[in-house]
């Protein structure tokens, strides 16, 4: 499971008001309505979870049980398949100042700024990248340099 999985899927339960990202990404908390932590997983390590939170055991039985099952999978997910596949932005080595989007629109390829809108698109991982232009990676970074989103 990703961590934004679990974060959306935390964010469906009743009683639970958000999830803080605290110790630089290394613990989630899991806040409940009256802003007191109900729950904790640490995102850098396997197995460890925390519900000895007072508020936890306020939440209703069923609530209480969709959130330990939810941190129980994260917990035993491993730490690799956790993150979210890199994106990358592709600069023109020439310009400089022009980057490689992708329409939606008509599905194309093009150059623009790299800032993204309802349209164009400019952040894709290295897969996105060699299936739209038909290239390798390393063939792209012959012409384009990597900006990692």
């Amino acid at each position: 499971m990703k961590t934004s999985e679990l974060i959306e899927r935390v964010l469906e339960i009743d009683g639970v008001e958000y999830v803080d990202d605290n110790s630089c990404g290394v613990f989630l908390a899991i806040k409940g309505i009256d802003k007191m932590t109900l729950a904790g997983v640490k995102t850098k390590e396997m197995h460890a979870i925390d519900t000895s939170y007072r508020f936890f055991s306020n939440l209703a039985f069923s609530e209480r049980k969709e959130l330990f099952s939810l941190l129980v999978e994260y917990a035993t997910t491993p730490l690799e398949e956790r993150e979210e596949p890199k994106k990358y932005k592709l600069r023109h080595k020439l310009t400089k100042s022009e980057y490689l989007n992708y329409s939606d629109v008509d599905s194309k390829l093009l150059f623009d700024n790299e800032h993204e809108n309802k349209i164009y698109k400019t952040a894709f991982t290295i897969q996105e990248w060699e299936t739209l232009t038909e290239q390798t990676w390393e063939d792209l970074l012959l012409q384009f340099k990597a900006i990692e989103v």
